[in-house]
């Protein structure tokens, strides 16, 4: 943006008057610098990118779960590490997606005492992927915070 030039909103609205005559006679327009809000939203479209480049290839599975344990975001790498797409995961609890109960109640456990304390936790567990049933078990950890 060059200076001097800003991105403004416009806002009209058309008056009425009613008496002898019922026509238009003005209008009224409101204009508000939106600059700084357009940039702000600029730089924090850019900072979405840089992250989802990051997790995007991170060897660890990144994810988050609401408080009812559905998963709102999981890294790309869990498609080479389970065979389930990213998509297969958002909105579902670990128990919908079909992982061992044992599991689901562990990880439950897990981020449920992470938002009852509000204090990071880690969790470190055995468990076979899903695509690799047949190569020995694997051991995990998961580190759990608050945002």
């Amino acid at each position: 943006m060059e200076q001097g030039q800003g991105v403004f909103d416009a806002a009209q609205g058309l008056i009425a008057f009613e008496g002898f005559v019922t026509e238009v006679i003005g209008a009224i327009n409101t204009f508000s610098d939106i600059t700084a809000r357009r940039q702000v939203e600029a730089e924090l479209r850019a900072h979405e990118r840089e992250l989802q480049t990051l997790t995007d290839h991170s060897p660890d599975i990144i994810g988050r779960v609401d408080r009812q344990l559905r998963h709102v975001f999981v890294s790309r790498v869990i498609t080479r590490i389970t065979g389930k797409a990213v998509e297969e995961y958002l909105g579902k609890t670990n128990d919908e997606l079909g992982y061992p109960p044992d599991l689901c109640a562990l990880w439950s456990a897990h981020y449920n005492a992470v938002f009852r304390t509000g204090q990071p936790r880690e969790l470190e567990f055995e468990s076979r992927c899903s695509c690799a049933t047949s190569r020995p078990a694997r051991w995990w950890m998961s580190a759990a915070t608050t945002s």
